[in-house]
């Protein structure tokens, strides 16, 4: 049997900007991180997973995620 984890996302946009902005929760650890780069979420559950290796192996890249801008936090 897998092992499970559970993340609280919140994302929002900005009106006339393609920028995603949010932040993420790990509910076991209560370790939080504000984004303004989805990579940036997307890095932080694969590593409360324990994933390595390419961020994008297995992710459907005919999704259209936005960015947000490329500063981060």
């Amino acid at each position: 049997m897998g092992h499970y984890n559970s993340f609280l996302v919140r994302v929002w946009t900005e009106d006339s900007k393609n920028i995603a902005r949010g932040y993420v929760q790990h509910v076991g650890s209560q370790e939080t991180i504000h984004f303004r780069n989805m990579d940036k979420m997307v890095e932080f559950i694969l590593n409360h997973l324990g994933w390595h290796g390419d961020v994008d192996e297995g992710i459907d890249q005919s999704l259209s995620i936005p960015k947000g801008d490329e500063s981060g936090l």
